[in-house]
């Protein structure tokens, strides 16, 4: 009998709902922003 993968399968779908990274589109003015103190 094979174990199924909880830990991956709740990570996955947490990643689904909430992702981890921003889209490389906001990544670059986000850093941007935040490393001079200025806000959108």
């Amino acid at each position: 009998m094979k174990r199924k993968p909880v830990p991956f399968l709740l990570f996955k779908t947490v990643d689904v709902i909430s992702p981890m990274r921003v889209s490389e589109e906001y990544e670059m003015p986000g850093l941007d922003i935040t490393r001079h103190d200025e806000s959108l």
